[in-house]
């Protein structure tokens, strides 16, 4: 779903689990300029399971989620968009974040690595997602999903 922000992309959103698909309350969300780190901005939380965070052009950011006993995941946005048209009419973006649940045992190294990157697409004229490298992904997040089930319960049985 898009609308139109002027000056700014406007990103708005909710996380869940991504075991159990419940929505999470009391997360993080933060914005961070990939090349000035001083450079970042906090998202406003609404109702504890809702956010939304507007981002000025010209910039690549890490859109970092995180929430105690889950595991930090973030995104690659780059919002270096020199279609003078498409700034003035704006984007907005709807994200639903899969946090991965901690649980002891388990390799996260696949989180460490963007769960996606976006950037605007001149033919489209709209931001687009690099869908070839998050469908790469699904298959290593289906194998944490399940080595996540497996420690939980073979912790559970002891």
């Amino acid at each position: 779903m898009l609308y139109a922000q002027k000056d700014n992309v406007y990103i708005y959103g909710s996380v869940q689990d991504h075991i159990s698909g419940k929505k999470v309350k009391d997360f993080h969300v933060t914005a961070r300029d990939t090349a000035d780190t001083t450079f970042v901005i906090h998202a406003m939380i609404k109702g504890r399971d809702e956010f939304n965070v507007n981002l000025p052009y010209d910039r690549v950011y890490r859109l970092e989620f995180d929430r105690e006993g889950y595991v930090q995941k973030h995104a690659l946005l780059n919002l270096n968009i020199p279609d003078i048209q498409a700034r003035k009419e704006g984007f907005g973006m709807r994200l639903v974040m899969n946090l991965v649940p901690w649980v002891e045992g388990v390799d996260y190294a696949l989180c460490e690595l963007p769960f996606g990157k976006a950037q605007y697409d001149p033919c489209a004229k709209d931001m687009r997602w690099d869908e070839a490298y998050s469908q790469g992904l699904r298959p290593a997040y289906k194998t944490l999903a399940e080595a996540i089930e497996v420690s939980r319960k073979s912790t559970s049985s002891k």
